[in-house]
């Protein structure tokens, strides 16, 4: 088990990221392409709690848009 910052990760379970990307209009967008510029974030998550991102499922979602746009992260194991 890794623990940073008050975060508690078993790695030998897999981490679930919900991922909602909100994005800044109405425009249509592909899941695939957000979530394809989200390596950079997803990778530092990954290093900040101290587990390889192979441990990482996800499940993703189009979310409202906000303002400015968005990415909202929950995890779960």
């Amino acid at each position: 088990m890794t623990r940073v910052n008050q975060v508690k990760v078993a790695t030998d379970k897999p981490v679930m990221l919900s991922i909602v990307f909100r994005p800044a209009t109405k425009a249509r967008y592909d899941l695939d392409n957000a979530f394809a510029r989200c390596k950079a974030l997803i990778d530092g998550i990954a290093d900040a709690i101290g587990i390889d991102d192979t441990h990482f499922t996800y499940q993703l979602a189009r979310g409202e848009p906000f303002k400015g746009g968005a990415v909202e992260i929950t995890f779960s194991q």
